[in-house]
């Protein structure tokens, strides 16, 4: 009886430390149940109808600034929109502050002219 309680404990233990293991590898969200991520990813998104997006964080400008004081240099490259100039804003590390990507006006094609306030051609 006490030997197959151990073994019962062990067999546990084992299937619980390789489901943690398991979640190491990289994530997909899909609406399509065929769908495989990315090996190369943290986060594969995928949109088989063509009909979603993401939404980053939203925040005030005034949420931002007093969010940004407790960011440090590893937090670089954390994005978030600003909704009240309508901007996205990712965090320098090295330099420790927000950048605007673009104007925030025009229609930008690609996400290097939105970068350059380019407003591209539409």
């Amino acid at each position: 009886m006490i030997a197959s309680r151990i073994q019962y404990i062990i067999l546990s233990a084992f299937f619980l430390l390789s489901s943690v293991h398991g979640f190491a590898q990289s994530v997909g969200i899909s609406d399509n149940p065929a769908y495989t991520p990315n090996s190369h990813a943290i986060l594969d998104m995928d949109d088989a109808s063509g009909t979603k997006g993401v939404l980053v964080p939203r925040m005030t400008s005034a949420e931002i600034t007093t969010f940004g004081t407790t960011l440090v240099a590893a937090d670089d490259g954390l994005m978030v929109f600003d909704t009240d100039v309508k901007r996205l804003k990712y965090w320098n590390g090295t330099a420790l502050a927000w950048v605007t990507i673009g104007t925030g006006t025009g229609n930008a094609s690609t996400l290097d002219q939105a970068y350059d306030g380019l407003t591209g051609a539409g």
